[in-house]
């Protein structure tokens, strides 16, 4: 089964150049991890902008979606494409839903495509039609295999493991500080007792904010912010470094000063540090990934921006940037909603950054969307400049990263790589 996946992705990537340019069938399927309970149904459905990709006139969509799609949805969808010039839009867009309600809530919807017949046979039915297809996944997950080798169809990914292991925190900034690009000060860490190390460590040097991100962990409920800074235990702290020198003093005063010091993001989930480091989610999460433990800049929270570029590494190793979004914050680590293009830093050559990455990724064996994360805040030492870190990245097609396809429709595909600006029908620019 695996020589066969494997054959048919190697002859996928070689035949790249001439399916690129011809007209294809993409097979669109938003599926989710299994287990991740909370708004399944709603996470399941949430890139329903995937079918803006219409606006590339070779195309033909065969959106799977295991919710209903709202009439009123619907027609708001056809509106957008008649306003942009896409007439022919009902011609190539199939919707196929999947009839959930026999399965438990909490199946990844390739899965239900690959349990319901009735699914698979109008699915097959619809890849006859001597035109090459493939399949645009979300998150990576092997269990693909079965569905694409009983479709004999690709995927736009790489290797899974890869795919997975560097949109980790941990691993993605570890890969990028290979690449050359700027992060900031981070560890992995697998316990309570390393944090403590790796924040005695960075003392000297002035760090004294750190997030403790953990991987596995939706939402922010992986998320809490250690804040040293102005308090009188702090005080107190440097004290002991200065007088006694004494580490393991320094360490068992961290510690006890944690409980306190250390905000969980999400206190609705994890209403209090004990909850937070002992509950069984965080410690099966910290014991499969580690987590990362990353300095916050000596700035004001709303003085960060955070941003993503969105690019799509094609199966011959191209690399293109797709676009750019800004991430609203109501408070730290905690979005709310998201603004395309960004603005948070306007020099700043995007189709640069992707080129690197997105080469260096190919070589690793990932393909397809990516996301890449970075933060931005005036340079302390030079208000007139900024500096821009990496944090993380997501190897395959997010929520957001789906919009940029609406974005594209509405601009005409008008965004200049190197200046990071969408040039609109009447010339003027959105930076």
């Amino acid at each position: 089964m695996q020589l066969h996946f494997q054959a048919r992705q190697q002859k996928f990537k070689e035949h790249w150049d001439r399916t690129r340019l011809e007209k294809r069938i993409e097979v669109h399927i938003n599926s989710c991890e299994a287990g991740q309970q909370e708004h399944f149904q709603q996470r399941q459905n949430s890139q329903a902008q995937r079918i803006f990709r219409l606006s590339d006139p070779n195309l033909q969509i065969i959106y799977i979606t295991a919710c209903e799609m709202h009439p009123e949805t619907l027609h708001q969808f056809e509106k957008v494409f008649a306003e942009n010039g896409v007439a022919d839009f009902k011609q190539r867009l199939t919707i196929l839903q999947i009839q959930s309600q026999f399965f438990a809530r909490d199946i990844a919807a390739h899965l239900l495509v690959y349990y319901t017949s009735s699914v698979l046979a109008q699915l097959k039915a619809l890849l006859r039609r001597n035109l090459p297809y493939y399949l645009v996944p979300s998150e990576p997950a092997e269990s693909y295999v079965p569905l694409l080798n009983f479709l004999d169809c690709p995927i736009l990914q790489g290797d899974f493991t890869r795919h997975r292991e560097l949109s980790t925190k941990c691993r993605a900034v570890d890969f990028i500080r290979d690449c050359q690009v700027p992060t900031g000060a981070s560890a992995r860490v697998t316990s309570e007792l390393q944090i403590v190390d790796t924040i005695v460590d960075h003392l000297p040097s002035g760090v004294q904010d750190w997030v403790l991100k953990i991987d596995d962990m939706r939402d922010a409920t992986g998320l809490a912010l250690i804040k040293l800074e102005h308090s009188s235990e702090l005080q107190t702290f440097h004290q002991y470094r200065t007088k006694s020198g004494d580490r393991d003093s320094l360490k068992k005063y961290l510690a006890h000063l944690l409980q306190t010091k250390l905000r969980i993001v999400n206190e609705a989930f994890f209403p209090s540090y004990a909850h937070f480091m002992v509950n069984p989610l965080t410690q099966q999460a910290v014991q499969r990934r580690g987590a990362l433990l990353e300095q916050v800049p000596a700035v004001r929270f709303d003085e960060i921006k955070t941003f993503a570029i969105v690019i799509l590494i094609e199966p011959n190793g191209s690399v293109a940037t797709l676009g750019t979004y800004d991430k609203i914050s109501a408070r730290p680590f905690v979005n709310f909603g998201y603004s395309y293009p960004q603005r948070a830093i306007l020099k700043m050559n995007a189709a640069n950054v992707a080129e690197m990455v997105g080469r260096k990724l190919f070589q690793q064996g990932v393909f397809g969307f990516c996301s890449l994360d970075l933060i931005c805040y005036a340079d302390p030492f030079n208000k007139h400049d900024h500096v821009v870190h990496f944090i993380g990245m997501d190897c395959h097609l997010n929520t957001q990263a789906s919009a940029i396809f609406l974005f594209d429709l509405l601009t005409k595909k008008g965004i200049d790589q190197h200046s990071n600006s969408y040039i609109l029908r009447n010339n003027n620019k959105i930076n």
